[in-house]
């Protein structure tokens, strides 16, 4: 799995660098030109940007439980406003410098170096456990009468994601599928709270069921959490 704050950070460098005026230096460019906003590639470099400082928070609430991470807390807000370009907005024609602030710099750059160094490792997981888990959660959705379908079809889409995360593990090792699981057992819990009766007990047991191992290796400290195995008993 790429480091979050790498990826943001290297981002970042890309709109710090892009010219603020024209090539005479008669004219400032606005931000919204120098991102590119108005194309697709740029909309998706921002789209990108989100998704790397959600991933940030993940690991952030991981580090937390042994090492302090206040401070890089406190610099996600002002990582998102660099991000949305606020509050100067996309007509702005000031410096880089002003967006891109030698403290918000460094301190994704210090994160970057930290997660580097902690990013969760998968150990000894037999993956091969996590498939009936699946075909169970897929068989519950497609029986499942009350269910809203655009919650039945986001679930279903999270498991596909689990699915090829078992196999991009199998062959890489990636922390990705831990990410996934995640996502999923949050996707139960808000299923449970649309359906009824022992549909909703099931989801509710199966979200709380669904972990894996993870080994993070921070400051010498080990922690296991257990792999989902009960499957609605």
């Amino acid at each position: 799995m790429a480091n979050p704050a790498a990826v943001l950070l290297a981002q970042f460098k890309i709109w710090e660098s892009a010219p603020a005026q024209t090539g005479n230096g008669n004219q400032k460019i606005k931000h919204a030109q120098r991102r590119k906003v108005a194309e697709d590639d740029g909309v998706s470099d921002h789209i990108r940007a989100m998704v790397a400082l959600h991933e940030v928070e993940f690991h952030l609430d991981r580090l937390e439980k042994v090492t302090p991470v206040d401070s890089y807390r406190k610099m996600v807000s002002i990582w998102a406003r660099i991000i949305l370009a606020y509050p100067h907005g996309w007509q702005a024609d000031h410096p880089n410098r002003h967006t891109f602030t030698e403290h918000a710099m460094d301190s994704l750059e210090h994160l970057a170096v930290l997660l580097d160094t902690n990013l969760p490792r998968l150990r000894d997981l037999d993956t091969s456990d996590l498939l009936p888990v699946f075909t169970s959660i897929e068989e519950r959705l497609a029986g499942d009468e009350n269910l809203p379908d655009d919650v039945r079809a986001y679930v279903f889409n999270l498991v596909e994601e689990a699915r090829r995360a078992v196999s991009e593990f199998e062959v890489t090792g990636s922390v990705d599928l831990a990410v996934c699981l995640q996502r999923l057992k949050m996707a139960l819990f808000a299923a449970a709270d649309q359906t009824k009766g022992e549909n909703k007990r099931w989801y509710r047991k199966m979200a709380s069921d669904v972990a894996v191992p993870i080994a993070v290796n921070v400051a010498g400290y080990l922690a296991t959490v257990p792999i989902a195995g009960l499957l609605g008993q």
